[in-house]
């Protein structure tokens, strides 16, 4: 009986009051509209459908005060940042069903609050001030916490064999109570991968494919990707140079700036920037080239090589003769006895080194290593260092180093996740953690010590199926 006499009580002073501070408010209006039109440009006024009495739906209108703002704080498409509207009526019932005069107080002033702060938005480019009063609200009153926290998708390209790389992920996305979601791409139903995706695996065309790119572009689209990783070489190249096109949306490529794409691509390119930025490499040079003081042995291989394919020793003349002509758009280079130290360097999405972890190749199959030692080098780790400075990733990378006798010298650079990255997450690296704080814009957590001579020794594992399980 209260209840009823309070919402006709409210009820009559919404139409009383509600045509008086109409009027008594032209003024401000006018002034707010033109300052929307001249900071926000066109459209002014904005309007959606939201959650009234009784959870029933009403056309509201209001002044736009949202800031379309992209990566690179330009303007996008509204459907990447806007939350679904199933979830925003969701949120409008909850709030219709739970209000009190003290929570409307709380909102404004946490509002107020946070938008007086000079970086208003987190780097997934949602309010700040959402994330503040919600978490205080949560603490005093649990029922009026929101149903669903944004999502972070992460996009893994070409997942092949990466099991335990997915698996690592996949666990730490669900420790996030439905905030995280791991999605990956590959050519083959079959791969062992695919398999453990499931449903979260998109089969798309082969890299060399002309609507290869397209098609990744419209995933993105679809499932409102936060990042896309790379898991092969060839999509850092194909994927890497389309950042700018603005079809992909706020999608963030997690690799190398579109400038240094060509040069961790092309290994006559990478050798080219190493000598150029002062750090030891071994010395190349491209068929052609030769002359009879070169000393044997050599190295030859693609230069937009991957996986170890076409990859020789060459002994003579004869050899370098024929393999010139064998492997194609080769790359010479002095051959380098070793031993072999990878790094894999783990970057935020800010473009900070979080943490840096090397490991010793014992046994390498088909380019990847099925066994390997954690190490410590204080050479490599200020070599890996500059590397990751003057390249400027923003996702994690893989530095092969050699020993040429007298000192340590940076081989390749991958701007991917190296197939041995198991082994440094073994040795205390929490790889996804890092990467998912990064993206969040949460406090990232920090790698004090990892753990040295942790080895790792791989062997086959299987998956049983009745028929492929994919999304096409």
């Amino acid at each position: 009986m209260k209840r009823a006499t309070g919402d006709r009580t409210k009820r009559a002073f919404d139409v009383t009051a509600a045509p008086v501070l109409l009027v008594l408010t032209l003024t401000i209006q006018l002034a707010t509209t033109i300052a929307i039109r001249i900071q926000l440009g066109s459209p002014v006024i904005f309007g959606h459908v939201r959650a009234g009495l009784r959870s029933e739906p009403f056309e509201m209108i209001k002044f736009r005060t949202m800031l379309n703002v992209g990566r690179r704080r330009d303007f996008v498409d509204d459907a990447p940042r806007m939350t679904r509207w199933e979830d925003r009526f969701r949120l409008d019932v909850h709030y219709v069903d739970h209000h009190t005069l003290f929570a409307d107080l709380k909102i404004i002033l946490g509002t107020a609050l946070s938008v007086a702060k000079p970086d208003v938005y987190r780097p997934t480019g949602q309010p700040r001030c959402r994330k503040f009063f919600w978490q205080r609200r949560q603490k005093r009153d649990p029922v009026t916490a929101p149903v669903e926290l944004p999502k972070i998708v992460f996009l893994f390209t070409s997942v092949g064999r990466r099991v335990e790389l997915l698996r690592h992920f996949i666990g730490a996305a669900e420790q996030h109570k439905g905030r995280v979601k791991i999605i990956g791409t590959e050519i083959d139903p079959l791969a062992p991968a695919a398999q453990l995706l499931g449903d979260n695996v998109h089969i798309v065309p082969r890299d060399d494919d002309p609507t290869y790119a397209a098609r990744i572009g419209a995933l993105c689209r679809d499932q409102q990707v936060t990042a896309i990783f790379p898991l092969i070489d060839p999509d850092v190249a194909v994927l890497g140079s389309l950042l700018d096109d603005a079809s992909w949306g706020s999608t963030l490529f997690a690799s190398v700036p579109p400038e240094h794409i060509a040069t961790v691509s092309d290994k006559w390119c990478t050798f080219r920037w190493l000598v150029d930025n002062g750090l030891p490499t071994a010395w190349s040079f491209l068929p052609g080239d030769t002359d009879d003081a070169i000393r044997f042995p050599l190295y030859i291989k693609p230069r937009n090589g991957s996986g170890a394919v076409h990859t020789y020793q060459v002994h003579n003349h004869a050899e370098l003769a024929f393999f010139s002509d064998y492997v194609p758009n080769a790359i010479i280079q002095d051959f380098l006895e070793g031993p072999e130290i990878t790094v894999d360097a783990i970057v935020g999405r800010s473009g900070d080194l979080h943490a840096l972890m090397q490991r010793k190749r014992l046994q390498v199959r088909s380019g990847e290593v099925s066994r390997g030692i954690t190490v410590f080098e204080p050479e490599i780790d200020v070599l890996a260092r500059a590397v990751v400075g003057k390249l400027k990733p923003r996702g994690p990378i893989t530095i092969q180093m050699m020993w040429d006798g007298k000192r340590f010298c940076v081989n390749e650079i991958n701007a991917r996740m190296g197939g041995g990255l198991p082994l440094s997450i073994a040795a205390g690296v929490p790889v996804a953690d890092i990467l998912l704080s990064s993206w969040a814009g949460d406090p990232v957590p920090t790698v004090n010590q990892c753990e040295q001579g942790v080895v790792m020794t791989r062997f086959d594992e299987s998956f049983f199926t009745r028929e492929p399980r994919h999304r096409a």
